[in-house]
C-alpha cells in the first residue's frame, strides 16, 4: 500500500510538473515590439553648435540609431544633430564625442569608424 502512495505522488507531480510547464511556454511567448522610427525635424539654418552641451546617445545595438543631442545655453535642445545636418544616420552605438579645435571627433563602436564634423554646421 506504500507503494502505491509514492506512485500516486510520483504521478500527480509529473502532471503538476508538465501542466506547469506548458504554461509558461504559452504564456511566455510574446510579439517584439514594433520600433517606431520618429522622422528627423529639420534644424534652422542658422544653427551653430559651437556653444552648448552634446549627448551621445549610444543606440540600440545591431539598429544603427545613434546619435546626437544638442543643448544650447538657452535650454533649447536639438535632437538627432548628425543626421539632420548630413542626412545620413550616424551608425551603430556611438561610444563618445571628442571637441578637437574647431572639429567633433565621434567614436562609433560597433561601426568601426570615426567621424569628424565641424562644431560650426556639425557637417
Amino acid at each position: 500500500m506504500n507503494r502505491n502512495k509514492n506512485d500516486f505522488f510520483f504521478f500527480s507531480f509529473t502532471k503538476f510538473l508538465c501542466f506547469s510547464l506548458l504554461v509558461i511556454a504559452v504564456t511566455s511567448c510574446s510579439k517584439s515590439p514594433v520600433r517606431v522610427v520618429n522622422p528627423v525635424t529639420p534644424l534652422p539654418a542658422n544653427s551653430t553648435f559651437e556653444n552648448g552641451i552634446f549627448v551621445v546617445n549610444e543606440g540600440d545595438y545591431l539598429h544603427g540609431n545613434a546619435s546626437i543631442t544638442f543643448i544650447t545655453p538657452k535650454d533649447t535642445v536639438d535632437q538627432n544633430i548628425f543626421e539632420a545636418e548630413n542626412d545620413r544616420s550616424l551608425g551603430d552605438v556611438a561610444e563618445s564625442m571628442y571637441n578637437y579645435n574647431s572639429d567633433g571627433l565621434i567614436l562609433v563602436n560597433n561601426s568601426n569608424k570615426i567621424e569628424v564634423v565641424s562644431l560650426k554646421n556639425f557637417i
